[in-house]
């Protein structure tokens, strides 16, 4: 399985200029490395230690590159805590990495919820549809 690195940006910004600068190392003229995992352990790994996306591109960050992806990630910046969103993927018994923001705090969860595919998904239009 694999997903997409920049390794010119910044892993975690310090402050909300320094993400906006950030920001623009994972589009052109900046490439993707695609980087392979096999287990959560890896993706942890990863995720923590890079600017990453759950895409694969050809080259560039951009839907015209798009080559496949391994995991669905889902940003949750407000409506739920991390309580919350594990209590429904435990009920649904599914497999899922929850990982908190950079901004996240007691008073205001922010979070992202991984959720490897069955399969690669090797089309735009079955990505969609997923």
């Amino acid at each position: 399985m694999k997903l997409s690195i920049f390794p010119e940006a910044k892993v975690l910004p310090k402050s909300k200029e320094e993400k906006n600068k950030e920001s623009f190392k994972v589009s052109r003229p900046y490439v993707s490395v695609s980087k392979e995992f096999e287990s959560m352990e890896d993706i942890i790994e990863i995720t923590t230690n890079y600017t990453w996306s759950p895409f694969v591109f050809k080259k560039y960050r951009h839907e015209d590159d798009f080559v496949s992806v391994d995991l669905i990630a889902f940003d949750i910046d407000s409506g739920m805590t991390i309580e919350e969103a594990e209590e429904i993927v435990q009920k649904l018994d599914l497999i899922c990495l929850c990982l908190p923001s950079t901004s996240h705090s007691s008073e205001n969860h922010r979070f992202r919820l991984i959720f490897p595919t069955s399969s690669t998904i090797i089309s735009k239009e079955s990505y969609r549809a997923t």
